[in-house]
């Protein structure tokens, strides 16, 4: 029985396709195995070029994309490693995904690493995220994502930056909810756009997890004139009583609660407070002045 030529011609070609693909991969298979010798001579840079090549000439070959990533990560070219072992992540068989998104997560935190020490904090933090969503609950992620995020928001908050920054802050919170730095910043944030209420809950939070770190005084008396100036006076109140609590001694807080209580028309509670202060220090004049204010209004 004769051949029609139309299949022999259909032949012909699948036979040409099959030769031509065995020889490209025969090609690629050859630059890969020159890279890899190279790899494991210690020379990742000279293997660079080969398992580039590897993965151009065969799109879908898992290995040659997995050692260009691994030879970046030898360089510390944390940024040139991710791409590959992500095409590699993606090509890889299920079984063998765990060990390249080891590779993948090295790639991963040195990018990170690298952004922050340069002082670019969004794509440092952007690369933590992209290794939680790899290993979800990742301590070491947490932990150093947490580490950017904090400076981050702190910048924005130099920079005038508020909305950015609480939101900085409060995604800290979220990850390590018990991070003193997080509420201390969150709440010079929110006092900055005007939040006073959420202000002080913020700093009261800060104040419940380290009560003995010396800027909280200083920034609730910060709070407390700021809120008086401002009219707003059951704020200030507020803020001088847990400056007070912090330090009892303080006669600047009692001071300015003495101030806050007698603007809010409260003499009682206001004689209270300077008293309390003339028994910290029975020649303050700045006592005398407030005290002798108060007593000709009255």
């Amino acid at each position: 029985m004769q051949i029609p030529k139309s299949l022999m011609l259909i032949i012909a070609v699948l036979i040409l396709i099959s030769c031509a693909g065995t020889q490209k991969f025969s090609t690629a298979k050859y630059e890969f195995e020159k890279g890899l010798a190279l790899f494991n001579d210690g020379k990742h840079e000279q293997a660079v070029p080969h398992f580039a090549k590897a993965a151009e000439i065969e799109p879908k070959y898992m290995e040659a994309y997995l050692y260009l990533g691994r030879s970046y990560l030898k360089l510390d070219r944390w940024i040139d490693a991710i791409a590959p072992l992500r095409k590699a992540y993606g090509l890889a068989p299920k079984e063998t995904t765990k060990v390249i998104a080891g590779d993948l997560l090295d790639a991963f935190f040195g990018a990170s690493l690298f952004e922050f020490r340069k002082g670019n904090f969004q794509a440092s933090i952007d690369y933590l995220r992209e290794s939680l969503k790899l290993n979800p609950g990742s301590a070491i992620a947490i932990k150093e994502l947490t580490k950017s995020l904090l400076a981050f928001g702190t910048k924005l908050l130099s920079d005038g930056k508020i909305l950015e920054a609480i939101s900085a802050f409060k995604e800290t919170i979220e990850l390590s909810p018990g991070n003193f730095n997080a509420y201390f910043g969150l709440a010079k944030a929110l006092f900055y756009n005007g939040e006073a209420l959420n202000a002080l809950d913020a700093i009261r939070e800060a104040i419940r997890i380290n009560p003995k770190n010396k800027e909280l005084g200083t920034t609730l008396l910060s709070f407390g004139a700021k809120f008086l100036s401002d009219g707003k006076v059951p704020e200030a109140i507020s803020a001088y009583k847990e400056a007070i609590m912090l330090s009892p001694l303080n006669i600047d807080a009692s001071l300015g609660l003495a101030k806050a209580f007698f603007n809010n028309g409260d003499f009682r509670n206001a004689m209270k407070a300077v008293k309390n202060v003339l028994k910290i220090d029975p020649r303050s004049d700045k006592a005398r002045d407030l005290l002798l204010q108060m007593m000709i209004q009255e």
